[in-house]
Order: structure tokens, then sequence, then C-alpha cells
């Protein structure tokens, strides 16, 4: 069931990429979309044009170096790799091209080796290590005969090739071709980071939540003139109608309405960074009332998660945990129940008010002193007593 799982989930090489070249030990082979027939090259330049470099994606094989470090892409793809000018022209003749180095592939499971074959290489993988082995399209069968023998009968193998497989035989190893061999993200060097791939949406995003935010703000104080108004006319309707007691428990509800006002700017913002420390990547912000017709000393900050991008406790309860450790103002976070990943803050307004208002006293102070006129002034007229004032007065 897990093996059914993950193959299902696991994308191939060629469900990311149209067309894939593999460069071998001394020879490439280029796969091109549409056809599984391959063409062999000595070099991948040979074989590729600068439409097909567009769309395509670059195997090669890395063998570590000594101190178990792989080694440079570019360096390993250059015709000198010992010249740093033609090592720096093979990345920029590369440019954003896709390279795989599949010697930085994960392990197989237990009791299993892979193969694949192509340009002029056997490549094989265990739970071990991986293995780079020259071979030809006339040998290439005895060879993997003969790498077999080296595991236990019960071993479980594949073999990933475009060759002819009707030249494996007896060998009951299932072949399958290239296209299907999976994809390791790992093995993806230059892979483009989410701001290289979804920068201008990120920006987009990023302006939109200004904006909705200054919305949100430019609504507020609508709101707050619009509470002021009606305070304003039931203090004028006071003394001619003389409904005091329900006029002043109307005020003190409106006052407990407005009493957390200032907070609201600082709650948004505050939510706003705790996202953006924790690098979540959301559909949508809302910081509400959970009790919207009646006062209340809390608000609850709910975070919508962008749909498909976190699957899973493990994916989800890190970026739970690191909202809450960024926040100043969530004194808790849950995920509400559904299919959906959705975060609720909790945003105790009492404590929230007094460091607000503690904080603005202390800065109202040092605005005050800054703008004190220096002790240093003196009046005109107040001069220190001198040696010659005191001998003028004596006389």
């Amino acid at each position: 069931m897990f093996e059914l799982l993950k193959s299902a989930t696991q994308p191939t090489i060629g469900s990311r990429f149209r067309d894939i070249c593999i460069v071998g030990l001394n020879r490439v082979e280029l796969l091109v979309a549409g056809s599984e027939e391959p063409v062999l090259g000595d070099g991948w330049q040979d074989v590729t044009d600068e439409q097909t470099r567009r769309r395509m994606a670059l195997l090669f094989f890395a063998p570590r170096e000594l101190d178990g470090q792989p080694v440079s892409p570019y360096q390993l793809l250059a015709e000198e790799p010992d010249d740093e000018e033609v090592v720096h022209a093979t990345q920029q003749a590369l440019g954003n091209i896709p390279l795989v180095d599949l010697c930085r592939i994960s392990p197989a499971e237990p009791n299993t080796v892979n193969f694949l074959v192509a340009a002029d290489t056997i490549f094989h993988w265990d739970l071990n290590d991986n293995y780079v082995l020259p071979t030809t399209k006339f040998t290439w069968v005895k060879d993997i005969q003969r790498i077999m023998r080296s595991y236990p009968k019960a071993t479980k193998a594949t073999i990933y090739t475009n060759w002819d497989a009707d030249k494996v035989g007896d060998l009951e190893i299932p072949t399958k071709p290239l296209r299907s061999f999976p994809l390791d993200l790992d093995t993806w060097v230059n892979i483009p980071t989410f701001q290289e791939k979804n920068g201008t949406y990120v920006l987009i995003a990023a302006v939109g939540l200004i904006a909705a935010t200054w919305a949100l703000l430019h609504y507020q104080s609508q709101q707050m003139k619009s509470f002021s108004e009606e305070i304003r006319i039931t203090q004028q309707r006071i003394p001619r109608e003389g409904k005091f007691v329900e006029l002043s428990r109307f005020m003190v509800e409106q006052e407990k309405f407005m009493q957390y006002r200032d907070l609201y700017p600082w709650l948004i913002r505050d939510a706003a960074n705790a996202i953006q420390i924790s690098n979540m990547k959301i559909e949508s912000l809302e910081v509400v009332s959970p009790t919207p017709l009646e006062p209340t000393d809390v608000m609850i900050a709910t975070i919508e998660a962008e749909r498909g991008i976190y699957k899973g406790w493990l994916q989800e309860e890190p970026i739970a945990k690191d909202v809450l450790i960024s926040s100043r103002t969530m004194s808790a976070v849950r995920k509400p129940p559904g299919n959906l990943f959705k975060l609720e803050g909790l945003m105790n307004l009492k404590p929230l008010m007094r460091a607000y208002k503690s904080a603005a006293k202390d800065l109202k102070i040092k605005q005050d002193a800054l703008t004190q006129p220096s002790a240093a002034t003196a009046e005109v007229g107040d001069v220190p007593p001198t040696e010659s004032n005191v001998e003028d007065s004596e006389q």
C-alpha cells in the first residue's frame, strides 16, 4: 500500500520535463517528446538545438569527491574542468536548463536495486550507495546479470531504459521506459526557489495585502467617524427626550466597542509579520471578533493557507508553531477541523492594551524630553561672580 501511494505521488522525469538528455561517461542520449527512439551523440550540445534546450532537462552522473562532497555540475560538464573561464562559459551556456545529478539520489528501499541504462552507462543504486559503470548496447544485459550476482536472489530490481527490452531475456526484471524514472528533488541541483518561480505572484499578493490592509483601516476610520456622529447626536437628544438610563447604557456599550480601536492596525500588522517570518503561503487573512454583535476582549486571526501547498500534519504543525512564535499578539494557535489547512490565532486584548498604553506613555516621555529647552541656556544678566566683580562691589 505504501509503495502504491508513493508511486502515485512522486513525480517522474517524463511528467516534469518534456525533453531529456542523459550525459554518460563518453556519450550522450537525447529523448525527444513524442519519440521513444533515443538520439545518441558525443556531447549534449551536439544533439540539442536552441529550441530543445528551452524545454529539456540534463541528467548526468557526478561522483562525490574524496571528502564526500558532490562535484560542481558545471565543472563536470565543462570540456576543461580545471579552467575557470571554461567552467564559467559552460555555466552561461547551460543557463536555466534543469540539471539533475543522479549521484545525489536517495537510497533505495531495503532488498531493492534499481537500474538506469542510457548513453554508455549503467547507473544503479541500492540501500547503501549508488554506482556508475560503463556499458554498450551489446553488453548491457550481461553487465546487469553480473551485477545481480552480487545481490541476494530475493532482491527486487527494476530497469529504466529505452533500449531493446527484449534482450533482458531470462532476467525476469521489470523494464520501464526512461520517462517513468522517479524524479528525486534532491537530485535537481538548480531547482528554482519559490521566490524565483512565483516572484511576480508574491509581489502582487503583497501589494494586494497592503491594499486590503489600507482598505480595512479606512473602513474602520469611517466606522469610528460614524460612531462618533451617533454619540454626538445622542448627546444632543438627551435633554429633550430624557431617556437617561437607556442612553447611558447605549453609551457604555459603544465605549466598550471602541475601547480597543487603537489596537486593530497593530493586530493586523503583527499577524502579517508572523506570516512573513514563518514563510507561510496564504490564501487569506482576517482579524475579526468572535461575537460581532457584542463587545469582546478577544480577537481571532483566521489564516487560510494556499490549497495544495501543505499536505499532512508533518508539514502543517511546524508552520503553526512558527506563526505562534513569530507573533507578539497571539497567545494560542489552533487548527480547526476540516480538510483545508487553516489556523486560528487567539488575541487577548486586555494585556495587549496595557502593553500598548505603556509603550505609548514611554514614547511620549521621550518625545517631551527631546522638545524641552536645554538647561545650559542662561537668562540675560545671570553672570557668575568673578574676582573683578567682587572688587568692584567692595569699592
